[in-house]
């Protein structure tokens, strides 16, 4: 982000900097903000929402090159990816109990190859085409992700996607 708004935008280095702070404060608010937003609205329509709105943040910021869009694109994009970790912990637990260890731990191993691969991909995307069109795989992958929350739906809830869970009423006695 911050390579983006300075070398690619000309970005003063302060203004570029701001750029992951920007983002790690809405990521901080939106994790502040996830549990909350999971219980009443359900798992699939957060994580959905956050697949879409880290895509259009991040593609708002590469579509209108200038600094304040793209340091606003950045913002959003942390908010939007804030709650769709906790909410995949959350689902690999609730898959199987008995195994939540061993399935935290793939899980947890899948997203390390991922922090580790990603930058070399956007670089050498960004070397072969631009940094702009490296940047755009993670807004297509947040994309993909919001397309795919559907699996996220706890066992034996109902409901259309994106809606809230519907559960079965409490037994009466």
């Amino acid at each position: 982000s911050s390579v983006y708004l300075h070398d690619d935008l000309g970005a003063s280095p302060a203004l570029a900097a701001a750029a992951f702070s920007v983002f790690s404060a809405m990521m901080a608010a939106g994790r502040l903000a996830g549990d909350r937003l999971s219980a009443r609205f359900g798992p699939v329509a957060v994580v959905r929402t956050g697949g879409l709105l880290a895509a259009a943040g991040l593609g708002a910021g590469l579509l209108v090159p200038t600094p304040p869009v793209a340091l606003a694109g950045f913002a959003v994009l942390g908010l939007g990816l804030s709650c769709i970790v906790p909410q995949v912990f959350t689902a690999t637990v609730r898959h199987d109990p008995g195994r939540a260890g061993r399935n935290l731990g793939f899980v947890a191993g899948v997203a390390y190859v991922g922090l580790l691969s990603g930058p070399v991909v956007i670089g050498a995307i960004a070397h072969l085409a631009g940094l702009a069109v490296g940047l755009a795989v993670p807004a297509v992958l947040a994309l993909a992700v919001g397309a795919g929350a559907t699996v996220l739906r706890p066992a034996g809830e109902r409901g259309g996607p994106g809606e809230a869970p519907r559960r079965p009423p409490a037994p009466t006695p």
